[in-house]
C-alpha cells in the first residue's frame, strides 16, 4: 500500500475512533493501518491537527519530519456515513 493511501486511511479511521472511542471495529482498523505505517513505511510520532479546510498530519520518517495535508470534507466522509447509518449511530 502506498504511504499516501495508508496515511489517508489511518486518518479517516482515527477521526472515527476519536469520535467513537468505544467502537471496537474502529480500534482494530486504526491499529491495522498504524501497523502498516510503522512497519512498512517506518513512520513514527504520527499526529494530526484539524484545520478549517484540511487535516494536517505530521510524522517522522527515516529522512526526518514530514507533513501531509488532506481535505477535511474527504477525511470526514467515513464518520458522516457511519453517523448516518441508524444501526451505527449510537
Amino acid at each position: 500500500m502506498k504511504r499516501s493511501d495508508a496515511l489517508y486511511n489511518w486518518l479517516q479511521i482515527r477521526v472515527v475512533l476519536d469520535e467513537r472511542p468505544d467502537d471496537l471495529s474502529a480500534q482494530d482498523t486504526e491499529s491495522f493501518f498504524k501497523q502498516i505505517l510503522v512497519e512498512d513505511h517506518k513512520l513514527n510520532m504520527l499526529t494530526y491537527v484539524r484545520e478549517e479546510l484540511h487535516y494536517v498530519l505530521t510524522y517522522v520518517t527515516e529522512e526526518g519530519p514530514k507533513e501531509t495535508k488532506f481535505d477535511r470534507d474527504a477525511v470526514e466522509l467515513l464518520l458522516t456515513a457511519i453517523q448516518a447509518e441508524p444501526k451505527y449511530a449510537e
